[in-house]
């Protein structure tokens, strides 16, 4: 098989939800993360990434709406020391309707 196959939005949510270290990172605005968000993360804009107090040995499944911001946060979190980032996306892509 010459392409692997993308994993969407809601597999990696279906994936991390009961995986303990697991931590799911919403990097929209605070008004954007209370009209939906998936369930237990943790809201963190990216323009406040810097201030990020999650253990470096836990595994972050990062997103945003689109997925752009999403992946500048993992680029800065990678600086910052983090070595386990996923950048899953955006939520918008979600078929499970996260946002209300």
């Amino acid at each position: 098989m010459l392409f692997k196959k993308k994993t969407s939005f809601d597999a990696y949510v279906e994936q991390g939800k009961d995986d303990p270290n697991i931590v799911f990172i919403d990097v929209r605005e605070k008004e954007e993360y209370l009209q939906g968000h998936v369930n237990k993360s943790i809201n963190i804009p990216l323009s406040n990434i810097q201030n990020i107090k999650i253990e470096k040995s836990k595994s972050l499944y990062v997103y945003c709406l689109s997925g752009a911001r999403s992946k500048m946060a993992c680029m800065y979190l990678k600086q910052m020391g983090y070595h386990d980032i996923t950048n899953i996306g955006g939520i918008a892509k979600s078929k499970k309707g996260y946002l209300q």
